[in-house]
């Protein structure tokens, strides 16, 4: 069976993309000391071939932790958004964790 509708998403799942994410943010020090924690909200588009475009931090923790997490998500690959059999750039909207210690 095709699917012929489906939104855009992270093949391996959410918690792999967020632990991902948590593991591979490289923090500031001063990030470090303050023991910064909370999400960074990030917009951006799915396209057809699975690439990430136009990346907007939309909600930061500040110290640059929203200039790092903006890095590792352009550098992967979403499964992309299906409508009616084709493949289509999809916006979307996450919320990533992080914590600096």
């Amino acid at each position: 069976m095709t699917v012929s509708t489906q939104d855009a998403f992270y093949p391996k799942g959410e918690q792999a993309l967020y632990t991902y994410i948590m593991y591979n943010v490289k923090y500031s020090e001063e990030s470090k000391k303050k023991y910064i924690e909370g999400s960074v909200s990030l917009s951006f588009d799915v396209m057809p071939d699975s690439t990430i475009k136009n990346v907007k931090i939309i909600g930061d923790v500040g110290y640059g932790v929203g200039e790092e997490v903006k890095k590792l998500v352009e550098k992967l690959k979403f499964a992309p958004a299906i409508q009616m059999g084709m493949r289509v750039k999809m916006n979307l909207i996450m919320d990533f964790p992080v914590k600096a210690h």
